[in-house]
């Protein structure tokens, strides 16, 4: 059996928790594989980037924050909903050939699928913010997505988009989104007074990335007794999703990944 040669990039990516849920699913399902993780540099190039993957003779790969757009525009080809996003999260490398794929999109579905929500609102407007954005306007959400700078949000054509300064304090959301990548700087994505009032007319604040404690996001949405929940569980869908890729496994075991990326957070 060939060992297939997997990891995730991005900046940071210390902080990761890919290498260690999917080293243990390649363990407990007797596969053969090995997963890590690589920092590139915050400029690394459409050539720098496909150079890097070849001469690393990786099999596969996982693209975190920020380089999801990059990876669109480096594939061979971008398979299903991610033509559509113009985002890429996973990589398989199959004849010299970069196949991209979103499991970014299905995999946050995953986690909030059991709520009867209607009414988004996504902060932030990267790669993971229209992987999102689509995922929930295909399942019939109204969506806002807000951005500090007006530059990205033009990249959103069938959901209202405005700026942070713009943001009505007054409307009610089911679910608020946090796709910056504030968290990971332990800084808020805007004002605590303006989150604050947004979060007092929701029912759930979501914040896409995690760390070992609560990021500042959910322990605000905490504080005001607000549901909330971070990014691991999306980290194992997306995760699993991408698992399957990269094994070219049956959809059908998804379950049985999700469960074993699950215990190796235990």
């Amino acid at each position: 059996m060939n060992t297939k040669k997997l990891l995730v990039v991005g900046n940071p990516i210390s902080h990761s928790l890919s290498p260690l849920i999917h080293t243990y699913a390649i363990k407990k399902l007797g596969l053969s594989g090995t997963y890590t993780s690589q920092k590139l540099e915050l400029d690394t190039s459409k050539e720098e980037f496909v150079s890097f993957i070849i001469k690393s003779s990786l099999d596969g790969l996982n693209i975190t924050v920020p380089f999801k757009e990059l990876a669109f525009s480096a594939v061979s080809q971008a398979q299903g909903i991610a033509k559509d996003i113009g985002a890429i999260n996973t990589i398989v490398v199959k004849d010299s050939k970069l196949i991209g794929y979103n499991t970014d999109a299905l995999g946050f579905y995953e986690c909030i699928k059991k709520y009867s929500f209607k009414k988004a609102l996504i902060l932030g407007a990267g790669g993971s913010a229209r992987a999102i954005s689509l995922i929930l306007r295909l399942q019939g959400f109204e969506v806002d997505v807000s951005n500090r700078s007006e530059g990205k949000l033009k990249d959103f054509k069938e959901v209202n988009t405005l700026l942070f300064k713009d943001l009505d304090s007054k409307k009610n959301y089911d679910l608020v989104i946090n796709a910056t990548s504030a968290s990971l700087q332990d800084i808020l994505p805007l004002d605590k007074e303006t989150l604050k009032a947004i979060f007092k007319n929701s029912q759930l604040a979501f914040d896409l990335m995690y760390k070992d404690t609560k990021t500042p996001f959910c322990a605000l949405a905490s504080e005001l007794g607000i549901k909330e929940k971070d990014g691991k569980d999306m980290l194992i869908y997306q995760g699993a999703l991408a698992f399957l890729k990269f094994f070219d496994l049956e959809d059908a075991l998804l379950e049985k990944v999700v469960t074993y990326m699950r215990e190796a957070l235990l």
